[in-house]
């Protein structure tokens, strides 16, 4: 009996379903196989001039677990990990010279919607969690953001080729208007992040000296 048990499960792993990833589409948010309905089973690769390099695997349709993307170079461009199709635990990205650019953690992160290129201007804020890091190309820092829960408490941003704070904020009190977007305008116009709550935003000038400050 052992060992037929041993076979089955031998013949079932041999089983597992691979897929290339520019052989799938999204369809109701799920992924499909293309021109079919069938839902994805199995791990997902990509080749790269003739290498077939592990992404990651979807069940029932749905990312799940550890996923890394790649660029032609073959150095890494992000990695997260998804639960049931959400982020969550850390998530990094890097530019295509190895150089990190995003640093960070989500708490059941987007899920309602399947994000088929993540990169740094589509990353979902809802759910983030606890430290998060944005950095120049050349590697210097240049925002930091304390996150609780999908929530925004704190940040600061730093000029480009120096250690000078742009400008600094900590949010307390609940905003009863969380789309409410305010522009500053000061040399061009500056788009201020939304946050569901309030405080103030001190601006500096980049000699340091503060010129504004707004809630």
């Amino acid at each position: 009996m052992k060992k037929i048990l041993f076979f089955y499960l031998l013949a079932h792993l041999g089983a597992q379903n691979n897929y290339e990833l520019e052989n799938l589409v999204i369809f109701e948010d799920k992924y499909l196989i293309k021109f079919t309905e069938n839902l994805v089973e199995g791990d997902v690769f990509t080749t790269y001039t003739g290498q077939k390099v592990l992404n990651g695997r979807i069940l029932k349709g749905v990312k799940e677990g550890k996923w890394v993307e790649w660029y032609e170079t073959g150095t890494k461009k992000i990695e997260y990990n998804l639960i049931k199709g959400f982020l969550s635990g850390p998530i990094k990205l890097w530019n295509d010279k190895g150089t990190l650019l995003t640093s960070g953690s989500y708490i059941k992160g987007n899920g309602t919607t399947i994000i088929q290129n993540l990169d740094e201007y589509t990353l979902p804020t809802n759910g983030r969690n606890g430290n998060w890091e944005f950095y120049y190309e050349n590697g210097q820092l240049k925002k930091y953001e304390e996150w609780e829960n999908g929530i925004l408490v704190s940040e600061t941003e730093y000029y480009k080729n120096s250690k000078k704070v742009k400008y600094e904020a900590k949010y307390g009190d609940r905003n009863p208007d969380p789309d409410k977007q305010v522009i500053l305008d000061y040399i061009g116009s500056i788009e201020l992040p939304i946050s569901s709550y309030t405080g103030l935003k001190t601006f500096y000038y980049s000699s340091g000296k503060p010129f504004s400050v707004q809630q």
